[in-house]
């Protein structure tokens, strides 16, 4: 057996049978070739395409005049979402063929998630009652989306945390922000990892921090090298936890063959960190 990673998150493993299925259902669990792969994923595209593209009109007929320019003005800026994030994508690779599998794989996996996204907001709309997205979200949720509309969020990876020792927790979610306005001639666009930080109070508006990390293969305080991240809770380890006054507790957000960044709770707010943390035990979910 022989792994052949395509991408950071996409790799066929090259045997008799291959088994290429990830995130893109069963379209291609029969792959055994470029071209059958190639193939596959031009299939999965154009079934998201139609489905998105049906769904899309299903919502915009029930939508008032106002309603359909805010749809389409999110539309438009998802469109430039798409492509400057599957563009990115293709680039991780210098091989011709691999750029048009790992664009392909990003369209058809990124297309896939709106039409579902949309379909669940179309159902909000035709059955108020049913409502699964948007209205029935926790309010924190509805700020963070609200307030950054240019950002899109990985609403599946949230996590719950205890961050600032009030024994209430906190709420951690992130998402990307591609700006395509970066040397568009050269296929150069800039990746932004946003990481919210919420509470969630029982009455009150909640309140959101938001962290900036661009994406890049340069160091800094402020970068990362990738976008597959994980968080967890960090808590310095004490003899006698009573007596500190301070909360000791941390975010840290790991991502593979990256330093970890570290946010801590200053007694008003959340900051991040410059220096590595060191004697801590994890908390939290990784």
């Amino acid at each position: 057996m022989r792994i052949f990673c395509l991408t950071s998150f996409l790799c066929l493993i090259l045997m008799p049978s291959v088994a290429f299925s990830q995130g893109h259902g069963n379209y291609c669990d029969q792959a055994d070739s470029t071209a059958s792969t190639v193939k596959c994923l031009k299939d999965h595209l154009t079934d998201a395409q139609e489905r998105l593209n049906l769904v899309y009109k299903n919502l915009e007929q029930d939508m008032n005049g106002e309603q359909r320019s805010e749809l389409k003005e999110l539309q438009n800026t998802w469109l430039v979402y798409r492509d400057s994030e599957c563009m990115w994508e293709a680039q991780r690779s210098d091989v011709v063929t691999l750029k048009n599998i790992n664009e392909l794989s990003c369209m058809a996996r990124v297309t896939d998630d709106r039409a579902d996204l949309l379909s669940v907001t179309l159902t909000g709309v035709n059955n108020p009652s049913g409502q699964r997205e948007f209205g029935s979200f926790p309010r924190w949720m509805n700020v963070v989306s609200k307030e950054n509309k240019d950002v899109f969020w990985n609403y599946g990876d949230r996590q719950r945390l205890e961050l600032n020792c009030d024994t209430q927790d906190e709420y951690v979610m992130w998402g990307i922000k591609t700006d395509s306005n970066v040397d568009k001639a050269h296929s150069i666009y800039k990746k932004t990892l946003i990481i919210a930080i919420a509470d969630n109070p029982p009455i009150g508006r909640p309140e959101i921090t938001k962290f900036s990390f661009l994406i890049s293969d340069v160091k800094g305080p402020e970068n990362i090298c990738n976008d597959q991240i994980s968080v967890a809770t960090l808590e310095e380890a004490h003899p006698d936890v009573q007596n500190i006054k301070t909360c000791t507790k941390q975010l840290k957000v790991s991502a593979i063959g990256c330093a970890d960044k570290t946010i801590s709770w200053s007694g008003k707010e959340f900051t991040l960190d410059n220096t590595r943390v060191t004697d801590m035990k994890t908390a939290g979910k990784k």
